[in-house]
């Protein structure tokens, strides 16, 4: 009964410090989404159709690996 006890208060201590830390950040008005600078969107989505000579040949290694027929 011990470790339980043990473990019930260590995830109580824990629960609460994320719920500080929670709130602390919601009243500073952190907004890390806006800071991002990554938008989400590709930088060019055309090269995304084509393979170039390097991407054909890991795939052709990685198909040898994994038993794949190749042919």
């Amino acid at each position: 009964m011990v470790s339980t006890d043990a473990i019930a208060v260590a995830l109580t201590v824990s629960a609460a410090l994320l719920l500080r830390e929670l709130i602390r950040r919601r009243r500073s008005g952190d907004n890390f989404d806006e800071e991002s600078e990554y938008s989400g969107t590709a930088r060019n989505p055309d090269a995304l159709e084509s393979a170039d000579d390097q991407a054909l040949e890991e795939l052709d290694r990685l198909l040898e690996i994994y038993g794949a027929d190749t042919d």
